[in-house]
């Protein structure tokens, strides 16, 4: 989990201070995440985790798409 954190969302170099905040922060990458990984074994796709994110930052209806496959 914290490798993939780390590597699609940069989580090591979030410079916030407060630890509040980045408890709250953790929680809502983590949250992405789910949310990627359900779509994924519902759709059975294999695009990458990376590329699933930038597809879903250009089109909005993508978003949408993957907001849908919540358990």
């Amino acid at each position: 989990m914290h490798w993939l954190l780390d590597v699609n969302l940069d989580e090591d170099f979030c410079r916030i201070q407060d630890e509040d905040v980045q408890k709250n922060l953790n929680v809502i990458r983590k949250m992405v995440l789910n949310c990627i990984q359900n779509y994924k074994k519902n759709t059975r796709c294999k695009t990458a985790v990376s590329n699933i994110m930038l597809d879903n930052l250009v089109n909005f209806e993508k978003l949408i798409k993957l907001m849908k496959y919540e358990n």
